[in-house]
């Protein structure tokens, strides 16, 4: 250990030379490397995290810099991971950055997150937080959980077994549609905020004392970045949560014989949409209009981003379609698959 590096640190009452070596030894995984991902990773890689992982299967876009401090433009076009990875390494050549090129899918989760003590959600649609949630819980690890939307940032942890978990606090998602960032717009640096309270939660975690660090463990902290009014709401477990064992509702890619309903406005779909899919907009299923496709067979939706996928998915099954499942990470995600795949 370089005590020259972590003076700062180890001065702290409740860290010491005893914490920093916990530090070390710690294996802390990043779901998502962009708005909370990048000053997460940063802060855990700078305060000397033994190993610190980065999972995200995007490139980086212009419209990325503003709050994903991680990149620069140079950076345009490139595999998060592996931008992150070049300036994490840079940033602390002691800690081992590990890197995950690809999108955090139900038929890896648990494998991806076995080699890991915590996990910090730094994801931005609902099908991967659920995802996130239930492979920790099934494995039963911490998860540093984080959301923005506008003006509001919010941090969590939830353990099984030590707290409440995700579900136990949002048992469906939101009834009223909540959109991407690229939909609703976020503010960079409350990005910025938000990730490093992440990451400070983190390091709480992976020092495993009592007494001067306590986690976000049955709590809830609020940011209003308009005003900077903050609050702590305390959360407890739910009895009627699962605690994980739902299946989720998503897949990764879209098999053949499926039924594929892209459910973004019908302009969206005209400029571009996956082969095949029918354009049945989500506004036209909130009016009660039923898609002229068969109940019984398998049927994947989509929009843009997947932040409004699982109300489409609701709305079909009150239609009576039995077997409906959403495209993690919506028609962008395919978009860029399909570009590396065959482009």
């Amino acid at each position: 250990m370089n005590s020259g590096r972590y003076a700062r640190q180890v001065t702290l009452p409740g860290v010491g030379v005893d914490g920093q070596e916990r530090l070390a030894s710690a294996r802390v995984l990043c779901v998502g490397a962009g708005g909370l991902g990048s000053p997460a990773a940063l802060y855990l890689t700078a305060a000397g995290i033994g190993t610190v992982g980065l999972i995200d299967g995007d490139v980086v876009m212009e419209s990325n810099l503003p709050r994903q401090v991680l990149y620069d433009s140079n950076d345009l076009g490139r595999p998060k991971t592996q931008a992150a990875a070049a300036k994490l390494r840079l940033l602390n050549p002691q800690v081992k950055i590990v890197t995950h090129d690809h999108w955090l899918e139900p038929e890896n989760a648990q494998e991806v997150f076995r080699g890991y003590d915590v996990i910090v959600d730094g994801s931005d649609n609902f099908a991967t937080k659920y995802l996130v949630n239930d492979a920790a819980a099934a494995l039963g690890l911490p998860v540093v959980w984080g959301s923005i939307s506008g003006h509001e940032g919010r941090v969590s942890v939830f353990c099984v077994g030590r707290g409440p978990c995700y579900r136990c606090v949002y048992p469906e998602p939101p009834s009223a549609p909540v959109g991407h960032c690229g939909e609703n717009g976020v503010l960079g640096a409350l990005a910025g905020v938000i990730g490093a309270a992440q990451a400070l939660e983190a390091q709480k975690l992976c020092f495993k004392t009592d007494g001067v660090f306590r986690p976000l463990l049955g709590r809830m902290l609020v940011v209003d970045g308009a005003t900077f009014e903050t609050f702590v709401w305390e959360i407890q477990p739910n009895s009627q949560c699962a605690h994980g064992s739902k299946g989720l509702r998503a897949v990764s890619r879209l098999e053949p014989g499926v039924m594929i309903v892209d459910v973004r406005p019908a302009d969206e779909w005209r400029k571009a949409h996956v082969p095949g899919a029918l354009s049945w907009p989500l506004e036209a299923l909130e009016r009660g209009k039923t898609p002229p496709l068969e109940r019984s067979r398998p049927c994947v939706v989509y929009c843009q981003y997947g932040a409004q996928t699982w109300r489409a998915v609701e709305l079909l099954e009150q239609q009576g379609f039995r077997d409906v499942r959403e495209l993690l990470g919506g028609f962008t995600r395919w978009s860029h698959e399909s570009s590396v795949a065959f482009g």
